[in-house]
Order: C-alpha cells, then sequence, then structure tokens
C-alpha cells in the first residue's frame, strides 16, 4: 500500500485530470513531484524537467516516489487528425511511457505501483450491447493507440511494479472537453447531437475519475484494467435533454448530420458517433464508490453555481 507522506510522480500535472488530482493528492498528505517539458511552477508540487523526444528525464523526480500516475499525452479532441498530428498523439503517450520505465530499469527506486490513463477508445461501436474490460480493440487509430499504450506500460510488471491503466471515458467537466464545446452553441438558444443522438455515451464526472485514481493508488488489489465510466452511460440526445434541464434554459436541440461530422471532424468523426455502452461493474467490485452515479447528479453539480 502507497503510504501517505510518501511522495506519488504525475505526469501531465496541468491537464484537466492531472491538476485536479495533484491537488487532491497534495489535500490527502502525498507530496507531489510533477515532470514537465519546461521550468514552471505549482503550487505544492516539486517539479522536474524532462524531454520525452530526446529520451532524457531528471533521475531526482524519483527520489521518495513510490508510485507513478501517467497522465501525459497529447490532446485528442484538440485538433483535427492530421497525419502529423496523429503521430504526436502516439509519440507523447508511447515515448512517454518508454521513458518512464527504461529509467525506472536503470536507477535505484522504491516505485511499487504505475498507474496509467487509458480511454474507452479501445473498444468498437457496440450499440447497445454492454461493454466489459474483456471487450474486443476496434480497429481504429485510437483503439490501437490505446493498445500499445497499455502493452508498453504492462513493462512495469517485469520490474515487480503493480500496474493498473484506467480507460477513461467522457470526462464531464466546465472547464475543458466534451462540455465547453457541447454549450459554445448556448448563445444561439441550441445544443446539437451528432447523427440521431441514439450512441451511448460512457461519461464520468471529473470529481470521481480523479477519486478513482486515488481509490487505485491506495489499493494493492487493484491491478491490470479497469474502466474509469459512471455506472450509467447514456445515449448523447438524452444526454442533452438532461443537460438542458438543469441549464433552465429555452434550448433548441437540433442535430448535426454525419456527413457534416466527417467534413468538419475528418477521421475523428467516426469515434464520435461510437456507440459504447461501457460497463463499470469491475471497478465497482473493488469497492470504489461513485459520489456521481447518473449524469443528472453530474450536471446538476457541475452547474450548482
Amino acid at each position: 500500500m502507497v503510504s501517505k507522506g510518501n511522495s506519488i510522480l504525475v505526469t501531465g500535472a496541468t491537464g484537466l485530470v492531472g491538476s485536479q488530482l495533484c491537488k487532491e493528492l497534495l489535500k490527502r498528505g502525498y507530496s507531489v513531484h510533477a515532470l514537465s517539458r519546461s521550468k514552471k511552477k505549482m503550487e505544492g508540487c516539486t517539479c522536474f524537467l524532462w524531454d520525452i523526444e530526446a529520451q532524457e528525464i531528471d533521475p531526482k523526480a524519483f527520489e521518495g516516489v513510490s508510485a507513478i500516475i501517467h497522465l501525459a499525452g497529447a490532446g485528442v479532441g484538440d485538433r483535427r487528425w492530421t497525419r502529423h498530428y496523429k503521430q504526436q498523439i502516439y509519440d507523447s503517450r508511447i515515448e512517454s511511457t518508454r521513458l518512464l520505465i527504461n529509467t525506472l530499469k536503470t536507477i535505484d527506486h522504491n516505485v511499487i505501483s504505475f498507474i496509467s490513463a487509458s480511454a474507452v477508445g479501445y473498444y468498437d461501436d457496440n450499440g447497445s450491447e454492454w461493454i466489459t474490460e474483456e471487450a474486443p480493440m476496434a480497429e481504429e487509430f485510437i483503439a490501437r493507440l490505446c493498445r500499445d499504450w497499455e502493452s508498453e506500460g504492462q513493462g512495469t510488471e517485469m520490474l515487480g511494479i503493480r500496474y493498473v491503466a484506467l480507460r477513461i471515458g467522457l470526462v464531464l467537466s466546465r472547464k475543458a472537453g466534451f462540455l465547453p464545446k457541447t454549450t459554445m452553441t448556448l448563445p444561439l438558444r441550441m445544443l446539437n447531437y451528432f447523427g440521431n443522438g441514439q450512441h451511448y455515451y460512457a461519461w464520468i464526472h471529473e470529481k470521481d475519475v480523479v477519486d478513482m485514481f486515488c481509490h487505485a493508488l491506495t489499493n494493492q488489489s487493484v491491478s491490470g484494467v479497469y474502466n474509469a465510466v459512471a455506472p450509467n452511460p447514456i445515449p448523447q440526445r438524452n444526454m442533452l435533454v438532461e443537460l438542458k434541464k438543469v441549464l433552465s434554459k429555452a434550448l433548441i436541440m437540433l442535430p448535426v448530420p454525419t456527413f457534416a461530422l466527417r467534413i468538419v471532424l475528418g477521421e475523428m468523426a467516426r469515434v464520435v458517433v461510437f456507440s459504447q455502452r461501457v460497463s463499470a461493474q469491475k471497478i465497482l467490485d473493488t469497492g470504489f464508490t461513485f459520489s456521481f452515479d447518473k449524469v443528472d447528479k453530474a450536471f446538476s453539480d457541475l452547474y450548482s453555481v
């Protein structure tokens, strides 16, 4: 078990999940080491430099560290998927994981746990069928990325280090990601769903995904791959109906045809209309408790202020 007072090394510490996770770890009494590509300060954290392209890292980052939480990676939905940007997305995850593991092989350390992000993009379009961690992977770029990312991370097991991969769903937050993009049309008094809107979205509240990483950190029995999603996935159109209720605004809901998505998003368009009814049962069986198990509760919390 990782004890409070130990140091936790966090990559991707400035991202949506990483920044909130660092605050939570500090609140719980851990000291936090954060890896950064440039000298910057993060409140309460000790920052160390790494260069993924050069495969260089400050070995002092590992001093006193008992666990690594690996969240680093270029934003999947930040830009259109050009060949160059897809390579950047891939390398930022695979090469960073490789750098961490190769460093662990060459230094004295006390790391006992390696907890990595992954994504439900691993799975195919399964309609209304439930998807467990044993479901086959898709043949899309994101699925291959997740497969290789997890495979690289599993190299820690050869070093006697516990490995956990959390396949994260759609993170609901007002700070970044799905909700800010969805609500961009509010000044026009509309919300847009894709196609017929009947494809299931596997979602998770930002607090629950942070709590799940902490749960994986403190429970040695948690090992292997888990879906980091709320227990109640919901079709996209139904999700927006719930959002509309919470916003209490007179909004029109309009579909965006799939052909229009292809024009705007290119290759990414196919993935955003995948139906993924992803199960949270495996993580529930480890004793994890969700603060927000239904999307209406999640929206009410996020828009309560």
